[in-house]
């Protein structure tokens, strides 16, 4: 076990750091600056998702300036198959057509056919994207998590009207952990929304009867005496990131499908949220990993999951990297990969995830490897945790707790997992986990001075 340890340290160490996404905004600019193969490249994937934009603009650097006649067939090819994906103005292949002798028409309307058979909306679909449904579909041996308590946000005319969208994780005991706002219509009512999550209580999900968290289930706070208020506001922002979304912008995309989701609109959230990714965000394509993970809205699907998730994880997003690597780490989903788990929560750890912080340094806590903890110190990682603006005190103090046990301390080990209790009891949860751990700790002979 050691040896295998060691080797595991050693590819952290070796390891590369990750590649960043180029969005269609980006690759935009980087064709402005004339910087066409990088371009290129960033367009080229989207293209192979089904962006019609993203084929266009292929056609167009390879028939710009002096091209080949290699090029120009290229180019005339991919202009012909964005018209058929939906590319509105073909008079660019129009004027291409004139520059092409009869036989380089035929060698492009080969190409043409090629990128048709190999790249329609058919295949596409079938290779990347879910198959959706109306309810959550992620295989017979799947449950979804099931909210079982939970808190009706204040209506009181002196409460200002507005609503807060807000992500967390369902643990394995129903409680909510990392709580964290998406987006507020009034930065003073995120505090409010936040405690309102944080008293849910879920009949956990599990897998084959074996209990499993859920990672960054989402849902909309609303504050109102006023229904037709709080509706005008939503489809006001609707109408605003509509307009952005319609910009070929990555992030309104994503954020237009974010809104829709939350607002109910599950099918055309999902419409959005595929072109989200197409168009290069790393966040849509986190979301539509993690969709196929859980079978949300969709049909399970291992093998697109995890090419979404990986894709989203290798362009640096912490939320992917934290998902995937817990999954490959307790195998209850996806393949168990105690080494490919490690380095993705490594990866996580070190950007400003405080979960994922959190998450690593537990799980260096429990470790065998004293070499991985004396290189990976899970007490340097709690501490760039800020608890007074990170709001899951149960979590921060629990790994408090763990990191001081993983080093003998007892002592504080005790103090921190009733600082966990404490928490627990002040949102009204369930605190059976916490008080068996806090009693292994105390059964260990240890006199607490508190």
């Amino acid at each position: 076990m050691q040896i295998r340890s060691l080797l595991i340290l050693a590819f952290l160490m070796a390891l590369p750091s990750v590649s960043r996404a180029v969005a269609f905004e980006t690759a935009t600019r980087l064709y402005q600056e004339n910087q066409y193969q990088r371009a290129y490249d960033a367009f080229k994937e989207m293209a192979e998702l089904g962006n019609a934009e993203a084929m266009y603009k292929i056609g167009l650097i390879q028939v710009q300036d002096i091209p080949s006649d290699e090029d120009l067939v290229e180019g005339y090819a991919w202009l012909l198959f964005a018209i058929d994906s939906g590319y509105e103005d073909n008079s660019m292949a129009d004027s291409v057509k004139f520059l092409l002798n009869p036989s380089q028409l035929k060698q492009a309307n080969i190409k043409y056919k090629q990128l048709k058979q190999t790249n329609n909306a058919e295949a596409i679909q079938e290779k990347y994207f879910p198959i959706t449904f109306n309810s959550n579909t992620g295989g017979k041996s799947y449950i979804p998590a099931q909210l079982l308590r939970s808190q009706a946000a204040r209506d009181k005319t002196n409460e200002p009207v507005g609503y807060v969208d807000v992500a967390y994780t369902i643990s394995t005991d129903g409680t909510t952990r990392d709580q964290k706002v998406l987006y507020a219509s009034q930065r003073k009512l995120e505090g409010a929304a936040l405690d309102l999550v944080k008293q849910y209580v879920y009949q956990p999900a599990s897998y084959e009867g074996r209990l499993m968290h859920e990672f960054y289930r989402k849902t909309r706070i609303r504050f109102s005496n006023s229904t037709a208020e709080l509706r005008k506001m939503e489809d006001l922002r609707y109408e605003e990131l509509l307009a952005q979304a319609n910009t070929g912008s990555s992030v309104h995309l994503y954020q237009l499908a974010e809104h829709l989701s939350l607002s109910g609109a599950k099918e055309e959230s999902s419409q959005w949220l595929i072109k989200a990714a197409q168009y290069g965000s790393t966040r849509a394509k986190f979301e539509l990993g993690r969709d196929l993970l859980y079978g949300t809205q969709c049909l399970f699907d291992y093998e697109k999951s995890v090419y979404w998730l990986t894709k989203a994880a290798s362009e640096g997003l912490a939320d992917a990297q934290l998902l995937l690597g817990m999954e490959y780490l307790l195998g209850t989903r996806l393949p168990k990969n105690i080494s490919e788990g490690l380095i993705l929560l490594h990866f996580a750890a070190n950007t400003d995830n405080d979960a994922a912080k959190l998450k690593y340094a537990q799980v260096l806590a429990v470790h065998p490897s004293d070499a991985l903890r004396k290189t990976h110190s899970p007490s340097r990682y709690v501490s760039q945790v800020n608890k007074h603006q990170y709001r899951d005190l149960i979590t921060y103090y629990e790994t408090r707790s763990m990191v001081e046990e993983s080093q003998d301390d007892l002592k504080n080990a005790v103090k921190w997992q009733k600082k966990a209790i404490k928490e627990a009891e002040k949102y009204g949860l369930p605190t059976q986990n916490l008080v068996v751990s806090l009693d292994n700790l105390q059964n260990q002979n240890i006199i607490v001075s508190d």
